[in-house]
């Protein structure tokens, strides 16, 4: 019989051992793989009835998995009319990348337990990153009907118009929500470019300037850029406005109005019709009452309806276009108006409207201390 060393014995012992602990890790794998997959399993067939009701197919495990989803899953699948939970859901279902899911699961939820705006709201991004812009467009449209006075939903609105190119619906909504928005001089660039783009995509590239001249007046040190001044040249160029859109300088009285003291009012002509005129550096248009405007033959574009403030709150306004405006010597063509609805004396006083920056930006403007001085603003 032979005999083996210690150390013989002990390597060999060693040798036969690694074969059994790999078995018992493979084991423990198998089992807890198992089990892992069991679970899911498991978890998977516990949403079935609930993907069924919010109508779209069973997520990605990866995704399903996520304690986040799992925890939106397990209240809606106990609520099912819990809305924190359902807009959890397509939020996360949104930032996952799965907005038709998003859409789906929101519409099935509202027709179930009822909706509500902010639900829409919802869908219409995620129809928006879906690139379905027809059925976007029908859900921000139910939103502009529900709040009409939200200048961010009127911009979308409008948005979801260039995509479909329709160019005059948009260039009417983001006139719209600058309007809404405020004073004028505190609106950004962008909003302002917005709808000079627009009257370029129409064509109208002499109308396309006045948004950017009118953002670049209300502070010309700062907001007068290599950019705005640019964008204006390309437009006077394909339009060729230059001999059109502002010339001449004038130095007119102000008026002595009974009941006006202290502010600024003259004499404008539209279309050959004169009217007595307040100056208003802070208004976005031209605006006159509907008598002026039939006397002066304005040019009202369909579709287009503004909200202005007047002397007794707010009304309607529809933007419409003047051949030719002047003061005195200072004149220009194919000028902004509005024309205000459905007020009796929208301004006060004697006056026959507004003389805002859709003139005024087209000229450089001085208040002497016994008259107004305008000088006109070469394009280039």
């Amino acid at each position: 019989m032979i005999e083996l060393d210690p150390s013989d014995r002990r390597q060999l012992s060693h040798r036969s051992s690694i074969p059994i602990s790999m078995l018992l890790l493979g084991l423990l794998a198998i089992v807890a793989g198992g089990l892992y997959f069991w679970y899911n399993f498991a978890q998977r067939s516990n949403y079935t009835d609930l993907y069924k009701q919010l109508g779209i197919p069973s997520l990605p495990l990866a995704l399903e998995s996520q304690p986040t989803i799992q925890r939106l899953l397990d209240q809606l699948k106990r609520e099912p009319c819990y809305r924190d939970a359902i807009i959890g859901l397509a939020d996360a279902l949104l930032a996952a990348g799965y907005p038709r899911d998003a859409d789906t699961s929101l519409l099935r939820f509202s027709d179930h337990c009822g909706g509500s705006d902010e639900l829409l709201l919802i869908r219409y991004k995620a129809l928006s990153r879906a690139s379905d812009f027809p059925a976007a467009l029908f859900i921000i449209d139910e939103l502009v009907k529900s709040d009409p006075a939200d200048p961010q939903l009127r911009y979308s609105r409008g948005a979801t118009y260039e995509k479909l190119k329709k160019f005059d619906d948009a260039l009417s909504d983001y006139i719209n929500s600058v309007q809404l928005l405020g004073d004028p001089r505190t609106v950004s660039a962008k909003n302002f470019y917005d709808i000079s783009r627009m009257y370029a995509a129409l064509g109208r590239y002499c109308d396309a300037i006045t948004p950017m001249e009118t953002y670049t007046s209300f502070d010309p040190s700062n907001r007068q850029t290599t950019q705005t001044t640019t964008l204006v040249s390309e437009f006077a160029n394909k339009g060729k406005c230059d001999s059109r859109y502002a010339i001449g300088t004038a130095r007119v009285s102000r008026l002595a109005l009974p009941g006006m003291a202290g502010v600024n009012t003259l004499v404008v002509t539209i279309n050959g019709v004169s009217g007595n005129f307040l100056l208003d550096t802070g208004a976005t248009y031209v605006s006159v009452t509907s008598d002026f405007a039939s006397k002066s033959k304005l040019n009202i574009e369909s579709g287009t309806q503004l909200p202005m403030k007047t002397v007794g709150g707010t009304a309607l306004a529809d933007l419409g276009y003047a051949a030719k405006v002047s003061v005195g010597k200072a004149e220009a063509q194919g000028v902004s108006v509005v024309v205000i609805r459905g007020a009796s004396d929208p301004f006060g006083g004697r006056l026959e409207g507004l003389l805002g920056m859709s003139f005024l930006s087209r000229f450089k403007v001085n208040l002497a201390s016994d008259a107004i001085e305008l000088s006109a603003i070469p394009l280039r």
